[in-house]
């Protein structure tokens, strides 16, 4: 009867101890938060119906979503801004995106 108390009390231990140790601590966490927003940022963008044939990459570190690539439209280049910056984890947006609409009205930019 003791061992089973004590393997019990292990056990309980152990459950204890993984509980406390936070999230963010754990290697390649961060990796996979990162994996996730990336995935979501361009699942809003193909189910966006302005953003669906805009050739937009994304990727994220640490919660920074870059975005990079061209659009025809100024509208286009602020909603894929707007639609990363709401995702859930995303901590800024960094927008690298080319507008062409923009080029053409402020030249290069």
């Amino acid at each position: 009867m003791s061992n089973k108390i004590l393997f019990t009390s292990i056990i309980l231990v152990c459950l204890i101890a993984t509980k406390a140790h936070s999230a963010p601590d754990i290697p390649g966490l961060s990796f996979a938060e990162d994996t996730y927003i990336t995935a979501q940022v361009k699942t809003a963008f193909m189910t966006n119906q302005s953003l669906r044939n805009c050739d937009i990459s994304v990727k994220t570190e640490k919660g920074v979503v870059f975005l990079s690539g061209n659009v025809e439209k100024r509208i286009e280049y602020d909603m894929a801004e707007k639609i990363a910056e709401d995702i859930k984890g995303v901590k800024s947006v960094i927008n690298h995106i080319e507008c062409e609409e923009k080029k053409k009205i402020f030249g290069r930019w």
